[in-house]
């Protein structure tokens, strides 16, 4: 993955039982972006089902889903300026 990229894995053997629609799987859901200045990544959880017109995804239909776990910006900067202090 390089910065700007949203992509969706599937977590193999994890999924919820949804009434009336059956089982949908989990994806782990991953957006990164910025720069070593500023760096910003975002770990979540979304769920997706097969229906007769192909996957739908929670993310979708909600603004809830993805559901962040981890948020976060770090800085790297001094790392290249050699002002990495030990």
């Amino acid at each position: 993955m390089t910065a700007g990229t949203d992509e969706e894995f599937p977590i193999p053997g994890f999924s919820i039982d949804i009434p009336v629609i059956g089982s949908a799987g989990v994806f782990a859901a991953v957006q990164i972006d910025g720069d070593l200045s500023e760096f910003s990544v975002q770990v979540g959880l979304d769920a997706c089902v097969d229906t007769i017109i192909g996957e739908e995804c929670g993310s979708s239909l909600t603004s809830d889903l993805p559901l962040w776990v981890l948020q976060g910006t770090y800085q790297f900067d001094s790392i290249c300026n050699g002002t990495l202090s030990r």
